[in-house]
């Protein structure tokens, strides 16, 4: 079900699944995994076929749950991180100064498939302060004696068999009493492929267990992220930007141009005051009534990130009311920080109804005020969306122009195999030789390369 849309394309699902280099696979006791690096050079995660991590969009928000709540409690010792994956957030999280970290995975095989990501990882499975517990998250929590300062948990989507019930409200209390006073649980939730009914529902049951809320963005990803806590959440700014500026946090944070606190604050967007007015009085997920095991999996294929991010948009949240130690000149930052996250966001809300060119337009300007890695890659997806519309209303100067800008941002082999066949069809041939040779630097195993190399000798010799 999940290749639904590999299988309406001939040859489509082929092509999937032979890109790349395997660099793991195995057949595990509840899951089968492989790890790949694509022929773009990232690495990625698939379990059961479906995409679980990758070190290219999914970088900074992995980057962020480890280290969010790790910035925002004041010293935080004992760490449980829920699910292992690609081990980056659990990489992130070591990068502080802990004691111990728990990191509970179900899947065996799991922990060999991080290995591949040691470099991304900061090869955090041979951290002697890391230990790795092969067990149930749900029976985990409800039965360990043990207290942490941090919970850190980002399951896979809640459609996938069994991820739900890390979602009801029993698993929430039970992980809000094995936390230290002052203790912070950070979630991950997802609104992509997920209705804003089912999105609502899954907010009101974190509130439900978790009296203090603040909910942050990592902007770049199609998600929020949660920190919930028992007492009232009040930070020390001062505190918090001089982890963010520490060496090891910024070599983590650095692709995501959080360099300080101002701009680490710019991604906060409201907290429990406001998220109650959003949920209203949306159902809870419980563990007698699992309602999110069966209707998560209903807008798996729909494009709820519109309907999801205009709701969120509506509400505004008071930042400084959750921090002390400022002064007039960080609210300056934060300010021109928030206005750069603020258009990223638009233009992922204008994305969704069409707007492209209007968004490409807010995603240039937020990137001369926050240079991320990632925003930029998005960008570069756009305009390979025009040069496509473009195309496909035969204004081949508009082509040409956005497919250059795409690889200007982001140099990829199939846009400049693209930008040959454009100079090639107005018989620009030396360019359309220099976009050939390119192509071949980046991926020479390419299957239209040849068939482009030929033509063009074609036009050469006159044919």
């Amino acid at each position: 079900i999940y290749f639904r849309d590999y299988l309406q394309e001939e040859g489509k699902f082929n092509e999937a699944v032979s890109r790349g280099e395997i660099l793991y696979y195995k057949e595990g006791l509840l899951a089968t995994l492989v790890v790949k690096k694509a022929p773009e050079g990232y690495i990625f995660l698939r379990t059961n076929g479906k995409a679980d991590a990758s070190t290219d969009q999914d970088l900074d928000d992995l980057h962020l749950i480890g280290h969010l709540p790790m910035i925002l409690h004041p010293n935080p010792k004992k760490v449980l991180s829920i699910g292992l994956g690609s081990g980056i957030t659990l990489g992130s999280i070591a990068q502080h100064d802990v004691d111990t970290i728990d990191a509970v995975e179900i899947e065996p095989a799991m922990v060999e498939a991080a290995r591949k990501f040691g470099e991304f990882n900061h090869s955090v499975l041979d951290n002697q302060k890391v230990h790795v517990r092969i067990a149930d998250a749900r029976s985990y929590v409800r039965n360990t004696n043990k207290k942490y300062d941090v919970i850190s948990s980002q399951p896979s989507n809640l459609w996938v068999r069994g991820n739900a019930n890390l979602f009801t409200s029993d698993f929430f209390n039970d992980a809000r009493k094995s936390l230290n006073e002052g203790g912070l649980m950070l979630q991950w939730v997802p609104f992509y492929g997920y209705s804003e009914s089912d999105f609502k529902t899954t907010l009101a049951t974190f509130a439900s267990a978790f009296p203090y809320v603040t909910v942050w963005t990592p902007v770049v990803a199609h998600d929020v992220l949660l920190v919930g806590s028992a007492t009232p959440q009040k930070f020390d700014f001062r505190a918090v930007d001089e982890k963010v500026r520490s060496a090891k946090i910024q070599a983590d944070l650095e692709s995501a141009a959080i360099k300080d606190a101002n701009i680490l604050l710019a991604h906060y967007l409201f907290d429990q005051d406001q998220l109650k007015l959003l949920v209203g009085n949306s159902s809870l997920n419980t563990d007698d009534r699992p309602i999110l095991e069966y209707s998560s999996a209903f807008s798996l294929y729909k494009d709820t990130i519109g309907e999801n991010l205009s709701q969120i948009i509506k509400m505004k949240g008071d930042v400084q009311a959750h921090f002390t130690n400022t002064d007039l000149a960080d609210q300056g930052e934060i300010e021109r920080a928030k206005k750069a996250v603020d258009l990223i966001i638009a233009a992922k809300l204008k994305t969704t109804s069409g707007r492209l060119e209007e968004a490409a337009s807010d995603f240039e300007q937020a990137l001369r005020i926050l240079p991320k890695v990632l925003t930029k890659k998005e960008l570069t997806k756009l305009y390979f969306e025009l040069a496509r519309k473009s195309y496909e209303a035969n204004d081949f100067v508009k082509t040409s122009f956005y497919f250059e800008k795409s690889v200007e941002n982001y140099p990829n082999a199939q846009v400049y195999l693209n930008l040959a066949s454009i100079y090639l069809s107005q018989n620009r041939l030396s360019k359309a030789q220099d976009a050939l040779v390119r192509a071949k630097d980046l991926e020479p195993a390419n299957n239209r390369i040849n068939d482009i190399e030929m033509k063009i000798n074609e036009k050469k010799l006159g044919r």
